[in-house]
């Protein structure tokens, strides 16, 4: 449910880093990371109806997840994780997993209309 806030917030820093001269949000596009275990659906529901009224009412809300992996400190090797499961803390090589990525929340762009 924390995507009502999230949501929230979205809507807010769009509104506030549009142009004086523009006054509709057409596009809002979100990166969320895997391991934010945000709902995209959820967040889509929320801000479609927290924009009721404001110059992001019947935006479109891109959703784009970024991934996490887990890379290796001893040999390098990358691999993907989905942000749900177990985690292998160690690769074939014996070496040391590390967790990189899949944390992110911001707007990487947004459509506007005088």
């Amino acid at each position: 449910m924390h995507e009502a806030s999230i949501a929230e917030g979205l809507l807010d820093a769009a509104i506030k880093s549009m142009p004086a001269n523009f006054r509709r949000i057409l596009r809002i596009k979100a990166v969320v990371g895997v391991l934010t275990n945000i709902q995209p659906e959820s967040l889509r529901i929320y801000f479609d109806e927290i924009a009721k009224g404001t110059p992001a009412d019947a935006a479109v809300l891109e959703v784009v997840h970024q991934p996490a992996s887990l890379v290796c400190l001893g040999c390098g090797r990358r691999q993907d994780y989905g942000g749900r499961g177990d985690l292998t803390l160690t690769c074939a090589c014996g070496g040391n997993n590390r967790l990189e990525g899949g944390d992110a929340l911001y707007i990487d762009s947004m459509e506007v209309d005088t």
